[in-house]
């Protein structure tokens, strides 16, 4: 009975873990003014980062997966409204990086160049 009981368990807390949360799609318009694109060293693709004060210790970037043309969108957001809502902007011009990444793996990022729709995987890394 005591293993059944174990058994049952397990397989239900395997079947929890296998169903992936639906992601909503997080429109972000493309300003250069926030923006950089960068193409990696001797790849042929390309990740974006925010622009930020040169900050050393942490970085949140977007690594580029797949374009886009002509979706039909509701809204696109500004990236201003985006670090607004996400409490990871600050008065002193600077990001916390960590609780964007937080805020932002939520959500299925697109950065949005007039038709062009850029599919975006968001990244946070620790130097």
């Amino acid at each position: 009975m005591r293993n059944s009981i174990f058994s049952i368990a397990i397989i239900f807390n395997l079947a929890c873990l296998s169903q992936e949360k639906q992601k909503d799609s997080l429109f972000i318009k493309f300003d250069k003014s926030l923006i950089d694109k960068v193409k990696e060293q001797n790849k042929n693709s390309f990740y974006y980062k925010i622009k930020d004060c040169d900050k050393k210790e942490d970085l949140v970037y977007f690594l580029e997966k797949k374009k886009y043309y002509n979706l039909k969108v509701k809204k696109v957001k500004c990236l201003k409204e985006v670090l607004k809502k996400s409490n990871a902007g600050s008065k002193k011009n600077k990001i916390d990086d960590l609780k964007l990444a937080k805020y932002l793996s939520d959500f299925l990022v697109f950065f949005v160049r007039r038709n062009e729709f850029i599919k975006v995987e968001t990244s946070y890394s620790i130097e």
